[in-house]
């Protein structure tokens, strides 16, 4: 107040603009038992918006689709037990409506997941405002998302945003500290 006019933000950015991708490459079945006692499927994923494939290192795009949902579901005994399927998950947050993990090998791709807690609304909308903040170019890449539902031994859904894992940042030394968790994109993009 009385401060004089605003020099405008300290860094322009330019929004970015996504196209959907064709996500039928990743509408599988994240988890299909052929041994045991209880065959079928597991879980299955539908892909409800992609904007990038998932980026492959230790698995397949397509793959580290399947063991992010395994892992959301908590099945990596039995993936790894009943069809050699190795997992190993990874949490780093979780907040009021869901979690952050991703597993081991997934290079730069972690999962908010969100859970049945929430309306299936809400949770669309999560993704959606996840991909504006992206575009927007103050929130992580968002690859994209759908809905992993869990067929046998339960029957319940998780809404899975893939996106772009963020690092946290070192402040020591800086004259004046942030009021919030700070955090920085492993792959920044260049504005040019």
């Amino acid at each position: 107040m009385g401060q004089g006019k605003s020099k405008g933000p300290l860094f322009a950015v330019q929004p970015l603009r996504v196209q959907e991708l064709d996500s039928s490459r990743y509408a599988v079945p994240a988890l299909h038992l052929e041994r045991g006692l209880v065959k079928g499927t597991w879980i299955q994923f539908e892909p409800v918006k992609f904007y990038e494939h998932l980026p492959p290192g230790r698995y397949s795009s397509v793959d580290l689709m399947r063991a992010i949902c395994v892992a959301v579901e908590d099945l990596m005994k039995i993936a790894k037990d009943r069809c050699d399927f190795e997992v190993e998950k990874e949490y780093i947050a979780t907040g009021s409506y869901g979690t952050v993990l991703t597993v081991e090998g997934a290079g730069p791709v972690v999962a908010k997941v969100f859970s049945d807690s929430a309306t299936e609304k809400f949770r669309l909308q999560c993704a959606e405002l996840g991909l504006r903040a992206h575009c927007a170019g103050i929130g992580p890449r968002i690859f994209g998302y759908g809905w992993s539902k869990r067929l046998l031994g339960a029957n319940h859904k998780h809404m899975v945003v893939f996106m772009e894992r963020l690092t946290p940042v070192d402040v020591h030394g800086v004259d004046e500290r942030p009021k919030g968790p700070v955090v920085a994109r492993q792959n920044a993009r260049k504005i040019g």
